[in-house]
């Protein structure tokens, strides 16, 4: 039976004898409770229909559709062919292999060796690497032994890697991810060649699982943040240009609006420059940040020099100064340290705060100030360079599929220098919610004489008070 206009579910599909359909298979051979949708989704493959699957964050499609459905064809078509490949190993390794070894005790007559099995008639699933696009074509099905192409995680899936598979003669194809940028073959499934494939946006509502994570996450995101709405309605985050971590337009609204200036603890932060690049000074006083001293300086003595200078000008005090110690900044934040100028170092390749949505701090420092723009809580320096790097750095994504600024070596294949004036107006945004002791976090505490060790000098910080002996 012919396939239905732009790839439709046919309600009156017949499936060969003896076969029944991958929903029924999952429920009642697999054991699992599905969700409507997941049903749909699975009933799509198993009419044979091209599937993209764009699916929220945890919905659940590597557990309740990519596993049944490799199952389902295999068993039924001893001889199948299966190649199943991804935009992350770690996906396939630590997410889709576990799901497959789960019902390996259903299918005793088949061979399970590592990340690949066989039966006896000749039939295979073997999972591999995206690396190489040439490993990715030269498989064909028959009638008799049908060829499933699975992509998963597709969204980080090279094109040449759909090209190959194109080149497959596959009787049933599934390539299903969260969402991404607007670009690239998955992309264009849900847009131009969207008459091509039986396509389905899952959003986190539902999957009634999702309901914790997603309360979770709104004290994390604000609701049209373009990574919240791709984590939980399946938006591709299409603003400006590929996958931007802020966006022209943000970027733009916030610098326009009148912002009330919220004083607060004060905080610097230095980014140190190697070569050509800058060292950078930026001060954040609550919710306002500037950007007080930018340049260019290859001896590092002599820079450190300046740094203390501006440290001097500006009044500060080691405990209001945090400096980058990736690359060159370890050297320089030891150098002033002996110096004298003891700074608090961050390392941007440290595990996050956050680190069940961050891959890394330095991650974390861009994305939750870019929420912080978004919503338009921050003043920010009107200023050319600053604007032109902050709207460059695309969102990127790890093995576990967690966000992750995209890296300098990446930045730099793209023709773009280290975005010196961004990291550190964020750097100094994000630090200031660290808490540091200084004299304006102090100011206005008093301490009781019954309340303080004895000390042989009265310290203080301001004028003292009657019944006080310390006045900050």
């Amino acid at each position: 039976m012919e396939k239905l206009a732009k790839c439709q579910l046919d309600p009156d599909f017949a499936y060969p004898n003896d076969v029944i359909p991958i929903w029924s298979f999952a429920v009642q051979y697999l054991g699992l409770t599905l969700y409507p949708w997941q049903a749909i989704v699975l009933e799509a493959i198993g009419q044979g229909l091209p599937t993209a699957l764009a699916a929220a964050n945890g919905a659940g499609k590597t557990k309740f559709i990519v596993a049944p459905a490799i199952l389902w064809l295999l068993y039924y078509f001893p001889k199948a062919v299966i190649p199943v490949t991804s935009g992350s190993w770690t996906q396939l390794e630590n997410q889709l292999w576990p799901n497959l070894l789960e019902h390996r005790g259903k299918f005793p007559q088949w061979n399970w060796l590592s990340m690949h099995v066989e039966t006896p008639e000749g039939g295979r699933i073997f999972l591999f690497s995206v690396n190489d696009e040439r490993r990715a074509e030269g498989y064909h099905g028959t009638v008799d032994a049908p060829c499933f192409y699975v992509i998963d995680e597709a969204k980080s899936v090279d094109d040449g890697v759909f090209i190959a598979s194109d080149r497959c003669t596959a009787q049933y194809r599934l390539m299903c991810s969260s969402t991404g940028g607007p670009f690239g073959r998955f992309f264009e499934c849900f847009h131009g060649l969207n008459s091509q494939y039986f396509t389905r946006r899952v959003k986190s509502e539902e999957c009634p699982h999702l309901k914790e994570k997603y309360d979770r996450d709104l004290q994390i995101y604000p609701v049209d943040d373009p990574t919240f709405r791709s984590m939980h309605f399946s938006e591709f985050m299409d603003e400006d240009g590929p996958a931007a971590i802020i966006s022209q337009g943000s970027l733009r609204s916030c610098l326009d609006t009148d912002i009330k200036h919220e004083p607060g603890s004060r905080v610097a932060f230095c980014d140190f420059a190697a070569g050509g690049d800058e060292n950078v000074i930026a001060v954040a006083d609550g919710n306002r940040v500037e950007l007080v001293r930018c340049w260019r300086d290859t001896d590092p003595i002599r820079a450190c020099k300046d740094f203390i200078a501006e440290f001097g000008r500006l009044k500060l005090v080691p405990a209001e100064i945090y400096g980058d110690e990736g690359g060159l900044g370890i050297v320089m934040i030891g150098y002033l340290a002996e110096m004298g100028w003891r700074l608090r170092a961050v390392n941007n390749g440290e595990v996050a705060r956050d680190e069940e949505h961050y891959c890394n701090k330095g991650s974390e420092i861009w994305f939750s100030v870019a929420r912080r723009i978004i919503k338009k809580e921050v003043i920010l320096p009107n200023d050319q360079v600053f604007f032109r790097q902050a709207t460059s750095r695309r969102r990127d994504y790890d093995g576990k599929m967690r966000l992750a600024a995209e890296s300098k070596d990446k930045m730099a294949a793209r023709g773009l220098k280290s975005p010196d004036r961004a990291d550190a107006v964020f750097g100094a945004l994000y630090c200031r919610g660290w808490g540091a002791v200084t004299r304006d976090t102090l100011k206005g505490i008093y301490l009781p004489k019954d309340r303080l060790m004895p000390v042989r000098e009265t310290v203080s910080f301001g004028e003292e008070e009657e019944g006080a002996s310390v006045r900050w």
